[in-house]
């Protein structure tokens, strides 16, 4: 007999403080505190809900997206803000920004991007792509860092096709993990341990050996 709504009336504080709440956790809280148990699209939808009511719903939020660049555009003077939408619906499609002050800042930093990107959760889906530069000029050539995506790999061949392209370590130890699979832990440590050596060789014949 429990609604979303009520499920939202409930949730509506811890969506409040934590709005990545799972429909999962909520479940969990209903059943342990009040001893109710409710589907997971009862739950999904009282979360839903919740984030509507507190943050806006998903569809206003894309609406709002030409206000916030008219205003970006009027209080950060050089800024540069990208909308592209579907001619043939006026559909959202893809947004970038980039705000004066970091692309002023740019020519302080050393040529140093790291590029990244994270599936959006949301209703209609999508990817947000980030790419983050360090400070200190040290007057190399740009370099990206990545973690090796395809999509960026095909993309940074083909537009900046002289620069330097180096991967993210981090990602370099997961893709290891995962390809070793029923091994020894021991075996595992080892080979990890060479791997980190290998990435802070500092010439190459320690890189080879």
């Amino acid at each position: 007999m429990v609604g979303s709504r009520l499920v939202s009336d409930i949730v509506h504080n811890d969506i409040s403080d934590s709005p990545l709440t799972r429909p999962i956790e909520v479940k969990k809280k209903l059943k342990k505190q009040y001893g109710i148990d409710v589907f997971y699209l009862v739950a999904w939808l009282g979360v839903d809900k919740a984030r509507g009511g507190l943050f806006s719903d998903f569809t206003t939020s894309f609406d709002q997206l030409r206000w916030y660049l008219e205003t970006g555009m009027r209080t950060n003077p050089g800024s540069v803000f990208e909308l592209d939408v579907d001619e043939s619906n006026g559909c959202f499609r893809r947004l970038f920004v980039a705000f004066h002050g970091y692309l002023y800042g740019f020519q302080f930093c050393r040529p140093l991007l790291f590029v990244n990107g994270t599936f959006l959760k949301g209703r209609y889906k999508g990817h947000l792509l980030v790419a983050t530069s360090k400070d200190g000029n040290q007057g190399r050539r740009l370099t990206f860092v990545s973690d090796r995506q395809y999509g960026l790999l095909d993309a940074l061949s083909m537009i900046f096709p002289n620069v330097h392209h180096a991967y993210c370590l981090n990602y370099l130890k997961r893709n290891l993990i995962d390809k070793l699979v029923g091994l020894r832990i021991n075996y595992k440590l080892t080979l990890m341990k060479i791997l980190v050596k290998c990435a802070y060789a500092p010439i190459v014949a320690s890189f080879q050996h």
